[in-house]
């Protein structure tokens, strides 16, 4: 109720007249004017009249007030609120007025205990969101840093021995471990999706590469199964478009992937065309077509569920998490596309993603793909590395076999490593040793941070090496990829960050 100062009735809102059966209306002064038929107690006294006024107007609520509605003795609770003059009613009017609220006070008090209830439960939807990102970092730190070792030594060995049964058991050890790390990754992915924490980063990018790049990583997969793996670009593409690479790279990881895992003989088809007639915006388009063993209708209007497979029979025969394609259904989304489906029982399926990527201004059409989006292939930083490196490297990892794993490698491309086991040990080889505030005489050209050390972490030698005025590179190792991980860490003052397992293409690169 808009009540001003005389307490006239400027507007009774017709929503709050089941609550408010009566309002005020005082031109004398002297007694409570009945509006609406109800029989609401008279103030014969003025006095007490503004005693109630006063009370309002000083208190901003009244506690408890004893009227008939109808009859009926009810208690009511009123909270009032001036208003400022700008308001368009009060404006009309030309007065100053006060917001009535008024509401039975065993309503308030069961929207007060709802109200409890809610920021209770909301406590604890945000405490349980809290303790499963708290367990997914850990984790993932966990796993990470053991298969560093694993998939590193693995690629090491790969290199070195010449004996095929040896090369094909170190082989079967690579590959588990990379499907363990998938898993992983997998987890983490569908985990910030649900929490709305993954985003896209939209960058300039050759739709050509991404394709040829995936296919390519697919190929010895495909190739092992004896499949024959098809590309096709139908119609001519921009040079250059505007999309997420890595998030477009994925989707079709994923979904060339299960073609090749679920295709036991004839081949994979992947197609990619460019949408950009009639449409709002460009679109990526790219089929992938297998012979596989298909799926039934209600397969399919299960595909893109997390943690859901075709049946129990397939999960056990092709393994997996049932992740993939719900991820990949997802990050087609908020790419602006979409993911559909056709398959038959025993005769295939065929996948079909559509994102948005609108072409760069000026980028030429083309009809095949140019000859610099060629990148090597995914085994090729596996061989001996081509880049020489110079200088000093300083390696602070409290990990025995990582340390072992990271300085063979640089050792191997020419540089000068220095080895130690905790964030102390790096801040007295850089800034100097004890108290006496002695220099270090030694010089690092680069120094590759752990982040999780004992004594003290990566993160606080950062910092404390920054505020020191050390401005050298400082480069994160790190088996944390949540956001905020990396996020401390460039915020105390690292660099870059690569993440665990080590990537030898990155770390030389």
């Amino acid at each position: 109720a808009l009540q001003d100062r005389q307490w006239h009735i400027l507007r009774l809102d017709r929503k709050e007249q089941p609550l408010l059966a009566f309002a005020v209306r005082v031109p004398s002064g002297e007694s409570w004017q009945l509006l609406g038929g109800c029989v609401v107690r008279s103030f014969a006294a003025a006095r007490r009249l503004r005693k109630l006024r006063h009370t309002l107007a000083v208190c901003g609520r009244l506690a408890s007030t004893a009227v008939a509605v109808r009859g009926e003795k009810r208690k009511l609770c009123t909270e009032i609120r001036h208003l400022k003059a700008e308001h368009t009613t009060l404006r009309a009017a030309h007065t100053e007025a006060v917001l009535a609220v008024i509401k039975e006070r065993e309503e308030k008090a069961a929207i007060d205990a709802h109200r409890l209830v809610v920021e209770q439960f909301l406590h604890a939807a945000e405490q349980a969101s809290r303790s499963k990102s708290e367990f997914l970092a850990s984790m993932s730190h966990e796993i990470r840093n053991p298969l560093t070792a694993i998939l590193g030594f693995a690629d090491l060995l790969l290199q070195q021995l010449s004996d095929e049964k040896h090369l094909d058991l170190l082989r079967i050890i690579k590959r588990n471990g990379e499907m363990v790390l998938e898993i992983v990754n997998d987890i983490l992915d569908i985990s910030k999706i649900e929490a709305g924490k993954l985003e896209v980063n939209r960058t300039e990018c050759s739709p050509f590469h991404i394709v040829e790049e995936v296919c390519r990583l697919l190929g010895p997969r495909a190739r092992s199964k004896g499949l024959t793996l098809e590309t096709a670009f139908d119609g001519p593409m921009p040079e250059k478009v505007r999309t997420d690479p890595l998030r477009a790279r994925q989707i079709l990881l994923n979904l060339l992937g299960n073609a090749i895992k679920f295709t036991e003989r004839g081949k994979v088809r992947v197609v990619a065309r460019y949408l950009d007639h009639q449409q709002p915006v460009e679109r990526l388009q790219v089929q992938v077509t297998d012979t596989g063993i298909g799926m039934t209708a209600e397969e399919t209007g299960k595909l893109f569920r997390p943690f859901v497979q075709a049946g129990p029979e397939t999960s056990r025969k092709y393994g997996g998490t049932g992740l993939g394609l719900a991820i990949s259904k997802r990050l087609a989304e908020m790419l602006g596309g979409d993911i559909s489906v056709e398959s038959q029982p025993g005769k295939g399926s065929t996948l079909t993603v559509t994102i948005e990527a609108p072409a760069v201004p000026g980028s030429k059409m083309l009809d095949h793909p140019p000859t610099e989006t060629r990148s090597a292939s995914q085994g090729d930083w596996l061989a001996a590395p081509t880049v020489r490196l110079q200088g000093r490297v300083l390696l602070a990892e409290d990990s025995p076999d990582n340390r072992r794993l990271i300085s063979h490698i640089l050792r191997q491309a020419g540089a000068e490593v220095h080895c130690v086991e905790d964030g102390k040990q790096a801040l007295e080889k850089v800034l100097g040793h004890g108290d006496s505030g002695e220099k270090a005489t030694e010089r690092f050209d680069l120094i590759l941070m752990d982040l999780d050390m004992p004594v003290v972490d990566g993160v606080t030698a950062t910092r404390q090496l920054r505020e020191a005025g050390y401005r050298g590179p400082i480069l994160a190792l790190t088996a944390h990829v949540m956001a905020h991980e990396i996020e401390r860490s460039l915020a105390a003052g690292c660099d870059a960050h690569l993440s665990k397992p080590i990537d030898r293409g990155k770390l030389l690169g």
